[in-house]
């Protein structure tokens, strides 16, 4: 058995995100979290003692950071910070009261929340023609509630760990130059920041993202 793969994908979306990413991969034991906003959630059984790399978007990389299920050997950090809403990392993704707002209007109206959201990634048109009917609003709540709680104290748990950081110029949602500041300075991070792709890299830059992680798996394979 060869490296394994967790894939964690980011807050408002599901596994689906990594359709395109998975079978480019070059390994063959690929699990994916679901955090069941549009379905059932999924927490998968990883067996085994080979290297593992968790692959987070977005909240998906908190998630990583903060869990305490499986042993991560490095991480690879799609368009994330390790803290949202907390200004003693430096900077502030969104801001306590844009996320009282969004509680307000995910709670009226579901639905036009996620269009809204998804735009603002950078989805395309098809996408936002297709959003999910069955949407789980209390997990969508519980999502944006471990948005704002997550703090500072998330930077220090990476800090021993080998990062791999990949963003996107264009992302609207998760500031490049925002993840280049707060992760130059780390010794054991890799930056990579694309021309293009928003906040939706697994989704618009499919190929990209998985040359990334297969280059992880090929230094933790040797």
């Amino acid at each position: 058995m060869g490296v394994r793969v967790l894939l964690a994908h980011g807050w408002c979306f599901d596994i689906s995100i990594w359709d395109d990413v998975i079978p480019l991969l070059k390994t063959n034991t690929c699990e994916a979290v679901d955090f069941g906003y549009f379905c059932s959630p999924h927490l998968p059984i990883i067996s085994g003692e080979t290297p593992l790399i968790g692959v987070g978007h977005s909240l998906g990389y908190i998630w990583l950071l903060k869990q305490r299920i499986y042993q991560i050997d490095a991480i690879i950090n799609i368009s994330s910070v390790p803290c949202f809403t907390d200004s003693r990392c430096g900077y502030t993704v969104i801001h306590q009261p844009g996320v009282k707002k969004a509680y307000e209007q995910l709670s009226n109206s579901p639905a036009l929340f996620v269009k809204w959201f998804w735009r603002k990634c950078g989805a395309s048109r098809e996408m936002l023609e297709n959003i999910p009917n069955c949407i789980d609003k209390n997990a969508l709540l519980s999502g944006l509630q471990d948005i704002a709680g997550c703090s500072v104290e998330n930077a220090t748990k990476q800090k021993n760990i080998p990062v791999k950081v990949i963003g996107a110029k264009n992302d609207r949602v998760v500031n490049a130059m925002t993840m280049t500041r707060f992760f130059k300075n780390n010794p054991l991070v890799d930056i990579s920041i694309n021309e293009s792709g928003g906040h939706l890299l697994p989704l618009l830059q499919p190929k990209w993202c998985a040359s990334k992680i297969n280059e992880q798996i090929e230094i933790m394979s040797n």
